[in-house]
């Protein structure tokens, strides 16, 4: 809305003075063309071409490498005089998925951006203990995955005969995080072969 000034009436009047801006990450809603869907996004495993998560992402001025465009999201807001103040509160999901982290890098990530004045950025981290602090070893871990996998049986999600393979692939993912090295920052660890 911000970046296509839809944000003030007819008269040029601001509609809002602040914006809750949760959990988009880098990404922006679809308001403003035919058939706009406001709340669907590109994700990790699905919609990878919706065009969500287009530049600009900053509340400041960056240069998009890829097409040399220069702008934030801000620039129609102050153009028209009428800035909103605005909170972006992400958590981890929206770093991994929603590239958050163009909210306050440059889009080569190359170097920090300021957040505008009116802007304020918040990461809300994820408070639960690793993995080796919740489980003291594999045979916790995969019981709690049986609990929880005899749940699913019992609302009609999960055959009985799958409870197995469910925890074998869960006992698998348990090996493979714990022996991961932390220098590889790839997340190919997470998949079995």
């Amino acid at each position: 809305m911000l970046l296509r000034g839809l944000h003030v009436d007819e008269d040029g009047r601001p509609v809002f003075d602040g914006a809750f801006i949760h959990v988009a990450g880098g990404g922006k809603g679809s308001f403003d063309y035919r058939f706009a869907m406001p709340t669907r996004h590109f994700s990790m495993l699905e919609d990878h071409i919706y065009p969500t998560d287009f530049f600009p992402f900053a509340t400041t001025a960056a240069r998009d490498p890829v097409t040399g465009a220069e702008g934030s999201i801000l620039d129609r807001a102050r153009a028209l005089g009428v800035i909103p103040k605005l909170f972006y509160v992400n958590n981890s999901s929206e770093y991994w998925n929603r590239a958050a982290s163009l909210i306050a890098t440059d889009p080569a990530g190359l170097r920090d951006l300021k957040p505008a004045p009116e802007a304020r950025i918040y990461l809300i981290g994820d408070p639960r203990p690793s993995l080796q602090a919740r489980y003291a070893n594999r045979a916790a871990y995969e019981a709690k995955v049986r609990s929880a996998a005899a749940a699913v049986v019992a609302l009609g999600f999960l055959l009985p005969e799958e409870v197995d393979a469910v925890v074998d692939e869960a006992g698998s993912l348990y090996d493979r995080i714990k022996a991961h090295d932390p220098a590889d920052r790839s997340c190919d660890y997470l998949f079995s072969r």
